[in-house]
């Protein structure tokens, strides 16, 4: 079964061109805590579209507050969103912001600078998101020069860690999901392999039988949201039986996110066109895997 809701993002255009990838998760504490980062692509001609848009309004804004708010942010609330404390830099950034582990840490794999390099960087929180503390980087692969971003983590029942990382080549056919897993809460990722995945962004959850699940964009013919699933905490995939979740008119799609409910039934939060020519919308997808 398929259901989708669209609902229009044109108010939201202008946040997203000097905030990016907000994400958003509940600790076990009830702590609200929301991830982002800002950025100044939108003054540089690169960036067409936000160039023309919104550089008049880049130059009104003193430089010492670009330089004071640009980078890696959380921010807490402990009274359900009704007030927020001040906004604490992170050393990473990813779409879809930390996760809690079974050991009560705040997890946060993503995008860092590290000894000068661009890397995939862990950190950690063990005080509910106050302060953070870089702990590992992945190890770099062959491949990990350009084009590598936005990485997924889930935490299993067993206690391994499976990451995900977007990989973008030059040539875009090579642009399949890498993989890296740890087995020491984080500390130790073992090199960065290709899955059988082309797509991106990754989101991974594990359903409630053991089963791994990542969603992700395909952003080629068939555009569309799709999904994959490994029965062995990911040491394969059954991409011979890949999931098109819903297609789309371009590549202008993804970021998916997934929960799975208590009757089996999985949510699946993504953005597209609704029709062509539009602004993209949020949609939602709720369906549920034919046999578990």
């Amino acid at each position: 079964m398929m259901e989708k809701l669209g609902v229009s993002l044109k108010k939201l255009i202008t946040l997203h061109s000097t905030i990016g990838d907000a994400g958003i998760i509940q600790t076990s504490k009830g702590t609200i805590l929301l991830s982002w980062f800002t950025s100044l692509a939108y003054t540089s001609p690169t960036w067409k579209w936000a160039y023309q848009k919104y550089n008049r309004v880049a130059k009104k804004n003193p430089d010492a507050i670009k330089k004071e708010w640009l980078g890696n942010w959380v921010r807490r609330s402990s009274d359900d969103g009704r007030t927020w404390e001040e906004p604490v830099r992170t050393h990473v950034t990813s779409p879809h912001g930390p996760i809690q582990l079974n050991d009560g840490r705040l997890f946060y794999l993503g995008i860092g600078s590290w000894n000068g390099a661009h890397s995939v960087v862990a950190e950690e929180s063990y005080d509910d998101g106050v302060t953070w503390k870089v702990i590992s980087v992945v190890p770099p692969f062959e491949y990990m020069t350009v084009g590598f971003s936005e990485p997924h983590v889930v935490e299993l029942k067993s206690g391994k860690l499976i990451a995900l990382i977007r990989y973008e080549p030059k040539d875009s056919s090579g642009s399949y999901l890498m993989q890296t897993e740890s087995y020491d809460g984080g500390k130790n990722w073992n090199a960065p392999h290709k899955t059988p995945m082309w797509g991106y962004p990754p989101h991974l959850i594990e359903l409630n039988n053991g089963w791994v699940l990542v969603a992700y964009g395909h952003r080629r013919d068939k555009y569309s949201k799709r999904a994959c699933i490994s029965k062995n905490e990911s040491e394969t995939w059954d991409i011979e039986n890949e999931i098109i979740l819903e297609e789309a008119y371009n590549g202008d799609i993804g970021y998916p996110s997934s929960v799975q409910l208590e009757d089996d039934s999985i949510i699946t939060v993504y953005y597209q066109q609704e029709n062509k020519g539009e602004p993209t919308s949020i949609f939602t997808t709720h369906w549920k895997l034919k046999k578990l």
